[in-house]
């Protein structure tokens, strides 16, 4: 799936700094999250997958950019106008862009955690915005 990396990965943990950790841990945290005990997202490899509940799913790397950024903010509610200056910085994109990507997401989401109520207790909608709430712990690696 992924290139063997020699250096540590950074790690970015809800409400902390990130932190470097090794690839032997980062292939522990995504073991963890194939036994169901967290979600990874891991930026680092050439292939971008989200790691959860026995399932390793792809990603493109708009998605994986919009959902790091998320999972980074959890339990924050970011609006759309902060995800296009996040991900996109100064280049202009449709109004919808976002909207698609989370909807994407939501499908990409619900296969790799096996739930349907994604959109309600995942990846929620909040006013202009967007919201990651899943309840076990969730990672970036970076």
């Amino acid at each position: 799936m992924s290139k063997k990396r020699l250096e540590p990965i950074l790690l970015k943990e809800p409400d902390k700094k990130r932190k470097n950790i090794t690839n032997q841990d980062a292939m522990k945290l995504k073991d963890d999250a194939m036994d169901e005990k967290c979600v990874v997202l891991d930026l680092v490899a050439t292939d971008i997958y989200i790691y959860a509940q026995n399932d390793a799913v792809p990603l493109e790397r708009r998605q994986a950019e919009i959902l790091g950024y998320l999972i980074d903010q959890q339990r924050k509610s970011c609006s759309r106008q902060k995800i296009e200056e996040a991900i996109w910085h100064d280049q202009l994109v449709s109004s919808s862009a976002v909207k698609r990507y989370i909807s994407a997401l939501r499908k990409i989401l619900s296969q790799a955690l096996g739930r349907d109520d994604i959109a309600k207790n995942v990846l929620v909608t909040i006013g202009n915005g967007y919201e990651w709430r899943a309840e076990i712990p969730s990672y970036v690696l970076r």
